[in-house]
């Protein structure tokens, strides 16, 4: 999305390419950014908290999560998928995706060798 445009969504938003400096996003839901972030992006516009940002590369301006405000994280490496999220005390978190509960349960799970049997013969390997 270019500097200056604007794009609003009733739900959760998928933007697949990049947010420039200047474009603004805004959305009932989530909002998840398949790119490099730069501009404004706020989720959860109905007051909804439990809301969610995500970027490939986490660059924004600003950030904003119903009523909740932050400015873009100073130490974002941009070596990995971040996520913007209210704790339950409305405190804004953003971290690497790497480093959550979610993946490193995701990482810890094995997957059994008679799936991947399945799989290879799905697709003819």
């Amino acid at each position: 999305i270019r500097s200056g445009q604007k794009i609003e969504s009733e739900g959760d938003l998928v933007l697949l390419g990049d947010l420039a400096p200047g474009a603004e996003i805004e959305a009932k839901g989530n909002v998840f950014v398949l790119g490099n972030a730069q501009g404004m992006i706020h989720a959860g516009i109905d007051g909804d908290k439990k809301s969610v940002i995500v970027a490939l590369q986490m660059n924004v301006s600003f950030l904003k999560i119903a009523d909740e405000i932050a400015k873009s994280p100073e130490d974002s490496s941009g070596m990995y998928p971040e996520i913007a999220y209210l704790d339950d005390g409305g405190n804004f978190v953003v971290e690497e995706i790497k480093s959550t509960e979610a993946y490193s349960k995701y990482l810890s799970q094995k997957i059994p060798e008679k799936s991947s049997k399945g799989f290879k013969k799905l697709f003819r390997f």
